[in-house]
């Protein structure tokens, strides 16, 4: 049966208010979103969705905001966040995201490098934050807290108590839409600028890219702030009026994905790698005769998917089999994700071939996909009838690509943004004269079109005997291999070898994990040892670990240490542990080395 489809023509509208008004009014009855209450989950409809956006807008409208201005959300994904995010556009001001895991001196940099006349926020906590640096934010003139009831004498207004005449449409095709700020790993946070012709062009072009259907549902869960879950995931639900089924929170996403079975699942790598880790530590403590049979189903839907994906026929004994594993042991491992999906989208960092294989076996298709900000948070995409595991997919239709000779991917698209708040310079240096965004990604196009990424540019490490290394993907090669493995951070700039700090995971460290005096115990040593030792394995001779050390904690936000969206600022590791990553190479007793045994 061909699915229903009622979908929203993005050539039909300009700007992104537009575009929610269309759907609201071509399918006001259907469900917007799903969330959770005490009574289990609640459905909210479109029709309900665009009342709250109008009565906002109104309220907005009424506050002095208009053209031209600036207005910040801080808090984490819900349909308060949606509603303000067209709230903003609607009366012709852009929607600046922030990440509410932000620390308060951090959020006041965007707040006023912004402009932002006003800001919304989630609860005190994030309330805290603004008030902390206050006298620092000239231009911000009013405060709206969500999760707050009005209160008398108090110049903090509370989100249900907003409200105005309905207002029309002051949405301007070549206006800011949205400012998101960018992770700066090597520096401040920049401001891209997305404007509404930018967004429209990205769902007109980005149309035939998916398998997206009219009531399908997804977790909405990701930050907003960040351009996948704002522009990927809810402007396609608006586009093709999907369901967003808000989680609880990031930590529920998997417990909430069996109750409401969503039919598409979008993830970065580390849900994938950690579900996948959990799924092989439980085998290895399982009896006998139910790792057998686990172990005996994975060998047959693995064959049978490798011969799918290159063309081959199925061997008649795995054809013969296939049901009886299904049933047993494979089908369960769909059930992790509600036993509904058709297929997952991963991005934002890359994701092992043994993983997406490991789970294709399992019937659940992983396609990976690839962009930045920029550009609109997509350029490229696997797609489910043509893919091919290890890249990043093909180009977008509107989308030009090309390798610049010294490896960096180049593209070109209406879709690229236009330019960085208030740094015109920086601008320049993005975009080139003939309009070819730099994105600082290292990569090839092999001889199928698919796209390939090795690293990013400014992360490329040269070592002492001039070999270059890209770090992420040894990283990301370890951490695969255990799930007490949090982070892991490579050296090798100007060194002789290859070494890594590694931090262990809170959720997965057992109570002996360190002795008294904070060191890895012996076991937890020997259990870190053989994972480096597998990772490894895959590795050319001059890329491999030879020595580790253990970093008690984590690598935090507070510290400046990661980005809001977990990537590493390796030029802070390296002056916080410089000393230990100096002893690694110095001290022949200093830290750990892999082995197998």
């Amino acid at each position: 049966m061909e699915p229903i489809r009622n979908d929203v023509d993005p050539a039909a509208v300009e700007t992104i208010p537009q575009l929610a008004a269309a759907r609201v009014a071509l399918t006001p009855a259907a469900p917007f979103g799903l969330v959770h209450t005490e009574r289990g989950w609640r459905e909210i409809s479109w029709g309900e969705f665009g009342d709250e956006v109008e009565r906002v807008a109104g309220g907005l409208a009424s506050l002095g905001i208009g053209n031209g201005d600036c207005v910040s959300v801080l808090g984490w994904t819900r349909p308060e966040w949606c509603v303000a995010d067209i709230a903003i556009q609607r009366v012709g001001a852009a929607c600046v995201g922030v990440y509410p895991t932000l620390t308060a001196e951090q959020i006041a940099f965007i707040l006023s490098d912004a402009r932002c006349k006003a800001v919304i926020v989630e609860d005190e906590e994030q309330l805290a934050k603004v008030e902390a640096f206050r006298s620092r934010l000239a231009f911000l003139e009013h405060t709206i807290v969500w999760n707050q009831p009005p209160q008398d004498g108090s110049d903090v207004l509370a989100w249900g108590a907003i409200g105005g005449p309905s207002i029309r449409d002051r949405s301007q095709p070549q206006a800011p839409a949205i400012i998101v700020y960018t992770s700066g790993t090597t520096g401040e946070p920049k401001g891209a600028v997305l404007t509404h012709a930018n967004l429209i062009a990205l769902l007109r072009g980005g149309a035939s890219a998916g398998d997206v259907r009219f009531g399908d549902v997804t977790m909405a869960y990701l930050p907003m702030a960040h351009a996948a879950e704002h522009v990927l995931s809810f402007y396609s639900r608006v586009r093709f009026g999907s369901v967003g089924a808000f989680a609880r929170s990031i930590d529920t996403v998997i417990d909430d994905a069996r109750e409401v079975r969503p039919t598409y699942f979008g993830a970065v790598p580390r849900i994938f790698e950690k579900i996948h880790q959990r799924i092989h530590q439980g085998l290895a403590q399982a009896p006998f005769p139910r790792r057998a049979l686990a172990r005996a189903s994975f060998a047959i839907g693995r064959t049978r998917a490798s011969a799918q994906r290159s063309g081959r026929s199925v061997p008649l004994w795995v054809r013969a089999l296939h049901p009886i594993a299904d049933r047993l042991v494979l089908a369960k491992i769909r059930g992790i994700f509600g036993g509904r999906v058709r297929y997952a989208v991963s991005g934002a960092a890359p994701i092992s071939t043994e993983i997406l294989e490991f789970f294709h076996g399992c019937g659940l298709l992983i396609l990976e996909g690839y962009g930045c900000t920029e550009i609109c948070g997509l350029s490229h995409i696997n797609r489910i009838d043509d893919y091919r595991f290890g890249s990043v997919g093909k180009p977008l239709e509107d989308v030009e690509c090309r390798i610049a000779d010294d490896g960096e991917i180049l593209l070109r698209a209406p879709f690229v943004f236009a330019g960085y708040h208030d740094r015109p310079g920086e601008t320049r240096a993005a975009i080139d004269a003939e309009g070819w965004l730099h994105t600082g990604d290292i990569g090839e196009v092999d001889s199928d079109g698919f796209l390939h990424i090795t690293d990013r540019k400014k992360n490329l490490l040269k070592t002492a005997g001039g070999k270059y290394i890209a770090p992420t993907p040894i990283e990301q090669a370890i951490r695969s291999e255990d799930p007490l493995i949090g982070q892991v951070f490579v050296e090798a700039e100007g060194r002789p070898f290859v070494t890594a700090l590694i931090t262990l995971d809170p959720a997965e460290a057992p109570a002996d994990t360190f002795d008294e005096q904070e060191r890895p115990t012996a076991q937890t040593r020997t259990r870190l040892a053989r994972a480096v030792a597998r990772a490894n394995v895959a590795l050319a001779r001059y890329e491999r670990v030879r020595r580790f050390a253990v970093v008690a904690g984590e690598f935090r936000l507070e510290d400046d240490e990661i980005t809001p969206t977990l990537k590493l600022r390796r030029h802070r590791i390296r002056e916080r542990y410089g000393e230990i990553l100096d002893a690694l190479y110095e001290d022949p007793n200093a830290g750990f080395e892999p082995h197998e045994g």
